[in-house]
């Protein structure tokens, strides 16, 4: 199991390129229907508008359309009168949760960096419905998460399960003692902070360009504590796991982004390939890097613009534009009118 199937349960068939076949694992997801229940709220109604089956949550092992569930969170949500039920969901999500495999990768680590990074390695050669990064800089050591692609529903809970399961994975590698330095989201403030300040004890913003759990960086040589007896180190998945390359070329593009380094020549050396290979390969798929780069820009570009207030000044550097004028430019390229225009004609977040 790779760290977002516990962030968001599933796994991207490794031959498509698109979202339509994009599935998640509902074990992780395991407490919603009780959850529900707490608040009064019937499952079925729910399963039902989201097109999904009534016996869903009987099997761990279930898998569903990545959209599908994040309606169904999104309504729950509503129904329940409870913005961060997300966070809810995921407080309780620890070690027997997140399964046996992935216990493994995690305990197996000689270093919470090298735990960390073995996560990060194995998400890249498997498509899920998020991209995380580890980097370090003057701030500290900050694990940041970026969603696959932009949902019609359900971002705000994506992040709050995907943060809160973070910040527990990083509570399971390094002790009880381990605490945040601060987490970051990439959208608007809620109306009620304090289910946020309660869970995560540590200072909060919103409104980033991305959602990011920061911490100290002296804890990335540590043994993680757990170490459980028998746990292998982290070992690449199969190579039938591998995704096609389009799907690596953009998640490189993403973490790249993250890390505020994006090209040619840096995503081929995510993906240890020659800038000659990389190119054949993508042409050879129909598409090539300046294309994905494009396109993940813009989405990443729509879901800031729709979800946060940042200034377009933020965003153009966040996408790693030269300056504002050159990102408002790809903008109007891509959709006909400005950033600044079509950040006013947008909902917060599309029914």
């Amino acid at each position: 199991m790779t760290l977002t199937e516990v962030l968001t349960g599933g796994r991207e068939s490794p031959r498509r390129t698109g979202d339509a076949g994009r599935t998640m694992r509902v074990g992780p997801m395991m407490g919603l229907p009780g959850l529900l229940a707490g608040f009064g709220v019937e499952l079925a109604p729910l399963l039902a508008e989201a097109g999904l089956p009534s016996d869903g949550f009987h099997d761990p092992e279930n898998r569903w359309p990545v959209d599908r569930l994040l309606h169904l969170a999104s309504r729950g949500a509503e129904a329940a009168n409870c913005p961060h039920l997300c966070l809810l969901l995921a407080a309780p999500v620890g070690p027997a949760a997140l399964g046996a495999p992935l216990a493994r990768l995690l305990g197996g680590g000689l270093s919470v960096e090298r735990a960390l990074r073995g996560l990060v390695m194995n998400l890249h050669l498997n498509g899920e419905a998020l991209v995380p990064a580890l980097s370090t800089g003057p701030d500290g050591a900050r694990f940041s998460i970026m969603p696959y692609a932009l949902h019609r529903r359900g971002n705000e809970q994506l992040e709050d399960f995907a943060l809160a399961t973070v910040a527990n994975i990083l509570r399971f590698l390094c002790g009880p003692r381990w605490a945040p330095l601060r987490v970051t989201f990439a959208r608007r403030e809620p109306a009620d902070r304090r289910p946020y300040e309660s869970f995560f004890a540590a200072p909060l913003e919103f409104g980033a360009p991305l959602g990011a759990v920061v911490f100290d960086a002296a804890w990335l040589p540590r043994r993680p504590v757990p170490s459980p007896h028998g746990l292998a180190a982290p070992v690449p998945p199969p190579a039938g796991e591998d995704l096609d390359i389009p799907i690596r070329a953009r998640r490189a593009i993403m973490v790249g982004l993250a890390q505020g380094n994006v090209g040619v020549d840096a995503v081929a050396a995510a993906l240890g390939l020659s800038r000659r290979t990389l190119n054949r390969r993508l042409a050879y798929r129909g598409t090539s890097i300046r294309a994905l780069v494009a396109s993940v820009r813009f989405e990443i570009a729509q879901r800031l613009l729709r979800d946060t207030d940042l200034t377009l000044a933020d965003i153009a550097s966040t996408l790693c534009y030269s300056d504002v004028a050159a990102f408002s430019r790809a903008f109007r390229t891509g959709m006909g009118v400005s950033p600044a225009a079509w950040r006013d004609t947008r909902p917060p977040e599309e029914a």
